[in-house]
């Protein structure tokens, strides 16, 4: 997943789809395993900072992998503590300085992808989202509002109201 290849980072990720989609991998542990390995890994004085950008990629596509997967869709309600850690993980290094914008961009769109596929459920909306987001929800709002795609923008925004139903 964090090779420099583009179409390995595709396939490896395919793949792990495919396995958590199986049950064959317990998320949990392969979230932890992204968080020790590619997450946080500037202190190694031998790692480049491109190896350390795809690396970034990386754990990005562990929790594309598992947001885009069924078993994300369908067993929401037992994921609650990994559902926060993920909100936490992902905001936290999109706020990080020592990144690349570009990364932090990628971080801030697997966070938005995220919450748009959280179930209409809005308990889990208020508990976990707004409880985990609520310092850094008007900047993330800000950004979206400044996006000079609006086609993006306005199905963001279509997210949050048809998911949410949130008057925004």
């Amino acid at each position: 997943l964090a090779s420099n290849r583009k179409c390995s980072r595709l396939g490896f990720s395919c793949c792990l789809t495919e396995l958590i989609e199986l049950e064959t991998v317990n998320v949990e542990e392969l979230i932890e395993i992204g968080r020790k390995f590619l997450s946080n890994s500037s202190k190694d004085a031998l790692i480049t900072k491109e190896e350390l950008r795809h690396m970034h990629i990386g754990f990005i596509f562990i929790y594309l992998c598992w947001i885009k997967s069924q078993r994300f869709k369908q067993q929401q309600k037992g994921y609650n503590s990994l559902i926060k850690l993920a909100l936490h993980d992902l905001n936290e290094m999109r706020k990080r300085t020592d990144i690349k914008f570009y990364i932090q961009e990628l971080y801030l769109q697997t966070l938005i992808d995220l919450i748009k596929n959280l179930s209409q459920d809005s308990d889990i909306f208020k508990t976990l989202v707004l409880t985990e987001l609520e310092n850094d929800f008007k900047e993330i709002w800000n950004f979206l509002s400044s996006n000079e795609n609006p086609k993006e923008q306005s199905s963001i925004i279509q997210a949050f109201k048809s998911n949410f139903n949130l008057l925004l």
